[in-house]
Order: C-alpha cells, then structure tokens, then sequence
C-alpha cells in the first residue's frame, strides 16, 4: 500500500470540480461580506480607526500582510478602500478565472491585509480563511497534465482536508478540559453572555436542562467524531446535515456569523462527485460542469 502513496499525489487531480466550486462559492462570500462593510471601512480598515494600529515592524515577507498598519496610512483612509476595492476586483477575477493565478495571488494578499488590520471586529473564521486562500493559491487548472501541478493540487488539496479535520479535533481536545462542557452547561452559560447570544438562542437552550446538556454534549461529540466520520460515505450526508444545523445555530444563535458560515463552505470539498454535481446543477454553476 505504502507504494502507491506517491501515484495519489503524481497523478490527474480528480477533484477540480470539487476546488472550483468550493471557490467560487467562498469568493462570492467573501465578496457579500466586504461589500456589507461599505459603511465600516473606515473604522475597520482605516489607520486612524476603531480598532486602532497595531504598529509596523520589518518581519520579512510578513510585513507585506500588515500593510494597513504602516505609518504612511496615517489620515489616508483612501489607502484602505484602495485594499477593499482590490480585493473586490481580485475576486471577481478569481470568480470569472481571469488570470487565476495571479487572482489567487492578489484574493489573498489583499484579503489577509483587511482581516489583519480588522481583526479585533472579527471571529475565527477569518484565521481559517486566510489559511484557506493561501492554500488554495497551489491549486490550479492543469490543462497540460503537469506532473508539476499535478503534485501542488493533490497535496494542498489534502492539506486544507487534514485542516479542517485538526481544527475539529483541537476544538474538541480543549473541550474536554473545560468543566462547562464536560458537565454539559456550555451552551447555557454561553447563552446568557449578550454578545454571544440572541433571545431565541435564551430561550431555547434555557427550555430545560435536559435539552440544554444534550445540544452541548451534541456538540461535542459531532466535534469529536468529525475526523472520522466524515469519510464514510453511508453515513456522510446525514452527517455533515447536521453540522450544517450547528453551524447556522452558531451563526444566528450566537451572532459568530462569519465562523459558521465559512466552516459550512469548507464542507464542499469533503462532497464526493455525484454530490458535486448535484450542487452545479441546482445552482446552475454551469463552469464547473465544463471543466475537469
């Protein structure tokens, strides 16, 4: 078994539909969100906003994603609309394949400076995100059938499933040492803070007890079973459903908005291809039914 390791990542990428998909519907996200925060942009993005500067030091490369804090945006806010208006036309261009490389070049620096200068305004799912475009920078069309290329798409394709598979795997981990979750009160606690909770969200989990210790432990165990069960194919779709359930309760339950919707996106690329199908059609992304 262990010889056939390296054909999975030598061979075709059969999965281009899957990565196409997944893309177009995290660019068009991407793309809402920021253009919901027209009215932010100053106080999110902009050097002299809310959320503050966080300083410019020389760190390499990296200092290249923390542009917005640099001294010279100091009362330029037009310099944070130049990121935000960037960043729109990049994921146009990436929705559209118009130089997708260079498109997932500039979705991600584009994208990771706005998340790093507004991160105080954001949740998890802008962490992942920005770990997600830049994955997804290596994973691109291979017409020529590129031993090359071939090795990029499978093994960043592997790489952003192991990564949602770790990420549930820690989220349950550290879990387990919290006594709100292991009695089973989480969710009620986490209910009665304001900021993390919504009326129906209160009355819901406050109910009874029993019903606010079986969504908890409920939680906890579709975490836990997560890196496992999300490969069997009998039992996926029903599966993944109720993560689907979770994440929007998390969305509108807990206003986390961004972190649920995204972690439902990255279900995509766990679909297998009849599925992917399905989708293309019933979403008529026309595209995706054309190439691969």
């Amino acid at each position: 078994m262990t010889k056939n390791i390296p054909y999975y990542f030598i061979s075709a990428f059969k999965h281009e539909k899957k990565v196409w998909l997944f893309k177009k519907v995290l660019y068009a996200f991407l793309f809402l969100n920021t253009i919901s925060m027209f009215p932010m942009v100053n106080d999110v993005f902009g050097y002299n906003g809310i959320a503050g500067s966080s300083g410019f030091r020389w760190y390499g490369v990296e200092s290249f994603l923390n542009l917005l804090s640099h001294p010279v945006n100091y009362n330029r806010p037009y310099i944070a609309w130049f990121f935000v208006y960037g960043q729109l036309v990049a994921l146009g261009m990436g929705w559209f394949k118009i130089w997708p490389k260079l498109s997932g070049i500039a979705i991600y620096f584009f994208t990771v400076n706005l998340l790093s200068k507004g991160g105080l305004f954001f949740t998890g799912g802008e962490v992942l995100v920005s770990i997600l475009l830049f994955y997804l920078m290596f994973i691109q069309e291979n017409k020529s059938n590129s031993v090359f290329q071939n090795i990029l798409n499978n093994t960043f394709y592997y790489i952003i499933l192991i990564q949602i598979c770790v990420l549930y795997y820690f989220s349950t981990y550290f879990k387990l040492f919290d006594s709100n979750w292991t009695s089973g009160m989480a969710l009620t606690y986490v209910s009665e803070i304001a900021f993390y909770s919504s009326d129906w969200f209160y009355s819901l989990v406050h109910q009874s007890e029993f019903f606010a210790k079986l969504a908890t432990y409920s939680v906890l165990i579709y975490q836990a079973l997560f890196p496992i069960v999300v490969w069997i194919k009998q039992i996926k779709i029903p599966f993944l459903t109720f993560g689907i359930i979770l994440h929007l309760g998390i969305s509108f339950g807990m206003g986390i908005f961004s972190f649920g919707i995204i972690m439902i996106i990255t279900y995509i690329l766990f679909l297998d291809l009849s599925h992917i199908e399905r989708l293309s059609r019933l979403f008529k992304f026309k595209k995706v039914t054309n190439h691969g």
